[in-house]
């Protein structure tokens, strides 16, 4: 099954390309530079960012929408014996002190209300 996200490019210009790949234009505008990439990126979240929190505090906002697959795993009446196609790809990272503490403060938030869910453990160590 194919993918069905869009990069939608939020760095303030534009990187179009004929890949696949959503970040292959990013790339190549920045001529495969690390550090073009990593301040031109830095740019689009912060841009997606902000619009993501007007889009989700505007008065209007219908609310999240659920995602299928994860319902469905998570509540196996939905579907009984279904079985996750999508292959996993994990992203980790060393975020500061100030990001660890408010993903903390929200996973205690999630625990409240579904305390089965399992989340990742709090580690200060980042060697």
């Amino acid at each position: 099954m194919a993918a069905y996200y869009t990069f939608e490019d939020l760095s303030g210009t534009t990187t179009p390309t004929n890949s696949d790949n959503p970040y292959e234009g990013l790339i190549e505008a920045c001529q495969e530079d690390p550090a073009q990439i990593q301040a031109r990126y830095d740019t689009h979240r912060t841009n997606r960012n902000t619009q993501q929190r007007e889009k989700l505090l505007a008065a209007d906002f219908p609310g999240v929408t659920v995602d299928g697959i994860l319902a469905k795993l998570e509540d196996p009446t939905i579907e009984p014996g279904f079985k996750d196609w999508r292959h996993c790809l994990v992203f980790w990272a060393r975020p500061p002190e100030k990001i660890r503490s408010l993903i903390a403060e929200i996973q205690q938030r999630l625990l409240r209300v579904a305390p089965s869910e399992f989340t990742l453990p709090r580690h200060t160590n980042t060697s």
